[in-house]
């Protein structure tokens, strides 16, 4: 019998783990919760049933009555002659010649978001480093600083944030991590997943070592603690540490197993106006044991950095904020 870890694992080779689920709805919420975003299938005669799955299976390459090795042969074939796609729409391709395929849709904005590295697309360049999969299956040993949160709208104090703390921890990669819906916090006037994800990615074009992905989108439960695990599971030569502000840290004992978190990864906190004397005071019955930042970093780039730890990098403070930008009638 198949557990819980053989759906997540990735074996490349010639081994399948199966599943009997109840109907649609539970296949597609097994693939939003331990498939790769790469290429989905659905082998049906049932046609509402094949739009449905094409509609809302959010994977770069859908395929209906097919065999997914196909993708993989067809995309170098693509690329050998040089095919290019629109990036900003939805395409239904039907020139490839395998008597089996009934449908292939390679949905174009699904493929910016969780195309392999390999796939020969005319993405742009600014768009290539936001890549989920090109992340998760890097092999090189980084060290990489993780933000989460709603980025409604991301915003130039998440950069001033970003910035101190790739300095100050000699952090190699800045992963903002967009979250569909953060559990604390109203979804009342939050932007669309895409909206908010296309402006985070505008304003750090000119940053190269900040990625913006969303990990979380199609999972059952938006919490830190399930997204840090699966994260840490899909990119195991990473060291990573969670990066939060200090207005963050002050409600941190309401995040879900905050304390597991705090076991789980390192914390930098950047210093807010208002929030130092607070934060400070927090992290000493919150968190454990405390390093100068730079001390962490040396840590944290050495694979060292074993939590719990954290440090609190002080600095020019930022006053933007997203709730401010919202109430001043930003993006309407």
């Amino acid at each position: 019998m198949a557990s819980e870890d053989d759906w997540r694992t990735e074996y490349l080779d010639s081994i399948i783990s199966v599943r009997v689920v109840d109907g649609l709805q539970d296949a597609m919420t097994h693939i939003a919760t331990y498939g790769s975003h790469h290429t989905d299938c659905i082998v049906s005669e049932d046609q509402a049933e094949i739009e449905s799955f094409l509609a809302r299976v959010d994977s770069a390459i859908v395929m209906v009555n097919a065999s997914t090795p196909v993708s993989h042969r067809r995309w170098n074939l693509a690329w050998e002659q040089k095919f290019e796609c629109n990036c900003s729409a939805l395409c239904a391709w039907t020139w490839f010649s395998a008597p089996s395929l009934q449908a292939l849709n390679i949905s174009s904005e699904a493929m910016a978001r969780h195309a392999p590295s390999d796939i020969a697309c005319n993405l742009q360049d600014r768009n290539r480093r936001h890549l989920t999969p090109r992340l998760f299956h890097d092999r090189r040993r980084r060290y990489v600083g993780l933000i989460g949160g709603s980025f409604n709208p991301a915003h130039d104090g998440h950069l001033h944030m970003s910035s101190l703390a790739h300095t100050g921890l000699q952090l190699d990669e800045i992963w903002w991590l967009v979250t569909p819906q953060n559990p604390l916090k109203s979804s009342e006037n939050i932007a669309p997943l895409d909206q908010r994800l296309a402006h985070a990615r505008k304003i750090t074009a000119s940053h190269s070592f900040i990625r913006v992905i969303t990990p979380e989108r199609g999972r059952r439960e938006n919490y830190t603690f399930n997204t840090l695990k699966h994260i840490q599971k899909m990119a195991p030569c990473m060291c990573f540490v969670w990066i939060m502000g200090a207005d963050n840290l002050v409600q941190f004992p309401a995040w879900k197993r905050y304390k597991d978190i705090a076991r789980r990864i390192p914390i930098a906190v950047i210093d807010r106006p208002s929030y130092s004397y607070q934060a400070i005071s927090t992290g000493r019955h919150v968190l454990s044991h405390r390093l100068p930042a730079r001390r962490l970093g040396k840590r944290g780039r050495r694979g060292r950095a074993i939590p719990p730890l954290w440090c609190f990098i002080t600095g020019r403070r930022h006053p933007a904020s997203a709730t401010a930008l919202r109430a001043s009638g930003f993006g309407e």
